[in-house]
């Protein structure tokens, strides 16, 4: 009987541990999907550290020819800078070698679930087709091309139909002019390399079809010669393989560009990208799970009582223990007095060991924090360990090893008769 409650007692603790094990795995994900979620809309938008890069809509190089040249140090695969005023779509133009690689990946290189603007790899970077076509991706906080889904609306399709696009060759003015409900496989839409001038007209009836708005008044019968067609591909909600795509006429301007915008360039409400400088380190999740380990060995949710209430308990025993000393010596034979002296002795020893032990736990517990706070940034993108992984585990390491050294007696434990002797002569 003995020996099943015994394995009952081993079996539950592991169950237990196992338990906890399992719920701080699912809860460490959870934190990290919240802040993945996070960092992945709010990094969705054009931000100020981005935004230095784009080329003055108004200088030129030494060539005569808008200056890429940071933009390019920034990202060699930056073919243009988009802008449609007074929507959030503000972003550079880059171009793949197929049109998967920037699906998934942001203007820095990054892995990103929110990908980049991008050109069809089948179109010519310098934007000397006619017809170019332009993909991003619908996200619901309306960054990229999530603001394409206003355009269903009249009233907003009306106000926000002007734009820009900045190429290393020169500059573009839009005009917004139809909004298309399609679907991926659509070949008018989506046959880009293969385009010839003579498929304008199959083009342009697809449209005048298929728009939820068009704008009747810029509508043009027959392709002019300075005018370029661009497509703004993203995803509709409503289906697998839905499609949202705004055309828009570019024709090329020479001089300076007014900016009809509402409110002045510094008043727009940029936000201030978190860990997207391409230079920066990033954080490490092994760190953070360092952090959270050392500091759950300092205060354990779970045997929390018996690991502190040792201090109370041992400075209670041997107290009455050097006042039985005091008090009842002659009562007790030599090897009574000799067994209770060497209890007091390592009980004391014991409650010192723990009083370092607690305070060694506390100073290696805010070093990891400060140590985690000052290299860290849970801000910038993670990756699963870094330069500083080392000195997180070799805290969390060496605060596990005080734990198993200041809060493990190792004395001789007071037996039942003597506690029991203890408690007799402590009420005489």
């Amino acid at each position: 009987m003995k020996i099943l409650e015994f394995a009952a007692k081993i079996a539950n603790k592991i169950l237990m541990i196992f338990v906890i094990v399992v719920s701080l795995v699912l809860f460490m994900f959870s934190v990290y999907v919240l802040y993945d979620v996070f960092y992945t809309g709010r990094n969705a938008f054009v931000s100020y550290d981005l935004l230095q890069y784009r080329p003055d809509i108004n200088s030129t190089d030494k060539d005569g020819k808008p200056d890429f040249e940071e933009l390019k140090k920034l990202n060699p695969d930056t073919v243009g800078w988009l802008e449609i005023y007074d929507t959030n779509i503000c972003y550079p133009i880059v171009q793949g070698s197929d049109d998967l690689e920037y699906a998934g990946k942001d203007i820095y290189g990054y892995n990103s679930l929110t990908g980049s603007i991008y050109l069809a790899s089948e179109n010519q970077s310098a934007f000397n087709d006619w017809y170019n076509l332009i993909y991003g991706h619908h996200m619901d906080n309306g960054a990229m091309f999530g603001d394409i889904e206003k355009y269903r609306d009249k009233n907003y399709f009306y106000s926000h139909q002007k734009g820009i696009l900045q190429t290393i060759n020169g500059n573009y003015e839009l005009t917004i002019t139809a909004c298309v409900l399609t679907n991926s496989y659509e070949d008018v839409i989506y046959t880009v390399g293969s385009k010839q001038e003579s498929q304008y007209g199959e083009l342009h009836d697809y449209i005048k079809e298929n728009s939820v708005l068009l704008d009747e008044k810029t509508d043009i019968q027959q392709l002019a010669d300075d005018t370029k067609i661009l497509a703004f591909s993203t995803c509709e909600g409503a289906s697998t393989n839905g499609r949202m795509v705004l055309f828009a006429d570019a024709k090329k301007v020479e001089g300076p560009i007014d900016r009809p915008d509402s409110e002045p360039e510094a008043s727009k409400p940029y936000l201030q990208a978190v860990g997207h400088l391409s230079n920066e380190s990033h954080w490490a999740f092994l760190n953070l799970i360092c952090v959270l380990l050392t500091f759950l060995i300092w205060l354990p949710f779970f045997f929390l009582r018996r690991k502190y209430r040792q201090l109370g308990y041992t400075r209670r025993t041997y107290s009455d223990i050097d006042d039985i000393l005091e008090k009842h010596k002659e009562k007790l034979t030599d090897e009574e007095n000799d067994r209770f002296g060497k209890y007091s002795k390592m009980l004391k020893r014991f409650r010192s060991k723990m009083s370092v032990g607690i305070a060694a736990e506390f100073i290696f517990t805010a070093a990891a924090v400060i140590v985690f706070l000052i290299t860290e940034n849970i801000t910038k993108p993670m990756v699963i360990r870094d330069k500083w992984t080392w000195l997180m585990l070799l805290i969390a390491y060496i605060s596990l090893l005080i734990d198993f050294i200041c809060f493990r007696y190792r004395g001789r434990r007071v037996t039942q008769n003597d506690q029991e002797m203890i408690d007799q002569l402590k009420e005489n």
